[in-house]
């Protein structure tokens, strides 16, 4: 899943920019991503211009 492919990711100590694509915001699943890596959240349904503004605020940008 997601989750554990970005812990893999991070355990190569890989800078890029991980983000999730989710139908909740829900505190566990927020709090999941923030311990796996993840940089930030998407919440499903999306415009595309929602996925291409964190896409701009995340390039060359460290994990969070």
């Amino acid at each position: 899943d997601g989750f554990e492919t970005t812990r893999q990711l991070r355990k190569l100590d890989a800078k890029i920019p991980v983000i999730a694509v989710t139908a909740t915001i829900a505190s566990d699943v927020i709090s999941k991503a923030k311990d796996a890596g993840i940089t930030d959240i998407l919440v499903k349904p999306f415009e595309p211009g929602d996925l291409y503004a964190k896409i701009r605020n995340h390039s060359d940008s460290p994990v969070l």
